[in-house]
């Protein structure tokens, strides 16, 4: 659903995000004694927690670390549909071994019986479907699966996440040169693997000088996920609106206020302030804060629309990281207008929403 195009997916021959590549070129082989064993390989590389597929920030590990991983193979057949994919094995929790930041290598033998198979694999971090999913064996209704976290109103965003301990949800299908299906040959299978995560991330950037962040949180959010992002884009069943405050760590700095930061420029970008399911609804995010005009404080608040291009079926779009600026690096005079623009990156080009804060009107 996103395309990813950077000019370093090129240079180190990754493919675009979302999809696994494969081939069966390059293959080494270990014997038993008797006959060679051959392997999917896998070099597994997750998406960066800011945008740039190359860094990866350190203390931002939660949002691109693999905790859990599973495999689910469909048998296939050229031309077949995923509702005609029926399961035929499950690999849970293989090891990885872990290269670099957000890069992984695994290697799966092939089993006998599947040798020459033409398959198709769906790939699972950090989550998995429900076991009563699994009982009905076709792809196309796996992957109707909903992400593990059905989040209650007025909880915190990390809830999406598992908290950031069980780690960000992610997902991806395999590919071959434009094709889901792959054939398990005895050459043995080499494969990249990107995945994608489930939720969208938003960050504030406070660049008004004299304005002091004191909530956020976003209204008429939606509750549930589906794990895979969808063909026809859909609500869950049974989904509801409901408000997301914002992630523990910022909840418990906005509440004594986070002032502008003049020594430090670059710790006015409050990073992972919220995590969102995608939806086809515009949600709000509701900005609570205080602007010091002449020694006097005067509170304001203002609901900014997360709405895009529907053509892309949903909209906040999954990985994608939103960016809400408030303001032009000066001072608000007694006009009492906060300029504001929403910033869509991870890839995308998202429209540019410029508008004025009123304090005084928004308070009312």
């Amino acid at each position: 659903m996103l395309k990813k195009v950077l000019i370093y997916l090129f240079a180190i021959g990754v493919p675009l995000m979302g999809t696994i590549g494969c081939s069966t070129k390059d293959f080494s082989f270990e014997s038993n004694g008797k006959e060679k064993k051959s392997f999917v390989n896998l070099k597994i590389s997750t998406p960066s927690s800011d945008g740039v597929i190359y860094t990866k920030a350190l203390h931002e590990q939660a949002e691109w670390e693999i905790k859990s991983l599973n495999l689910y193979l469909f048998e296939s057949s050229a031309g077949s549909a995923d509702s005609d994919c029926l399961l035929m094995k499950i690999i849970e929790s293989p090891e990885l071994i872990s290269k670099e930041n957000g890069e992984y290598i695994l290697s799966i033998p092939i089993d006998h019986e599947l040798m020459n198979k033409s398959v198709k694999i769906l790939a699972v971090a950090n989550d998995k479907p429900a076991p009563a999913v699994l009982q009905v064996t076709s792809l196309s209704q796996i992957k109707q699966s909903l992400a593990s976290a059905v989040v209650e109103d007025g909880s915190n965003a990390d809830m999406l996440v598992g908290n950031r301990t069980l780690g960000f949800p992610m997902s991806a299908m395999a590919t071959v040169e434009g094709n889901e299906i792959l054939t398990l040959d005895p050459k043995g299978v080499n494969c990249t693997v990107s995945i994608v995560r489930t939720v969208a991330r938003l960050d504030i950037e406070n660049k008004t000088p004299n304005l002091t962040l004191k909530d956020v949180i976003l209204k008429n959010a939606v509750n549930k996920s589906w794990l895979y992002p969808q063909d026809a884009w859909s609500l869950p069943n049974d989904s509801r609106r409901i408000t997301l405050k914002a992630t523990v760590e910022w909840e418990n700095k906005l509440q004594n206020g986070v002032k502008y930061n003049t020594s430090s420029p670059d710790l006015n970008l409050l990073k992972h302030v919220l995590y969102m399911y995608e939806d086809d609804q515009s949600s709000f995010v509701e900005i609570t804060f205080s602007l010091d005009i002449d020694g006097v404080e005067k509170e304001g608040k203002v609901s900014v629309a997360l709405k895009g291009d529907l053509v892309k079926q949903a909209f906040p779009v999954r990985n994608t990281l939103y960016k809400i600026q408030l303001g032009d690096g000066k001072p608000v005079g007694n006009d009492l207008k906060v300029s504001q623009k929403l910033i869509v990156k991870d890839w995308q080009t998202g429209e540019v929403i410029n508008g004025a804060l009123s304090p005084d009107k928004d308070k009312q």
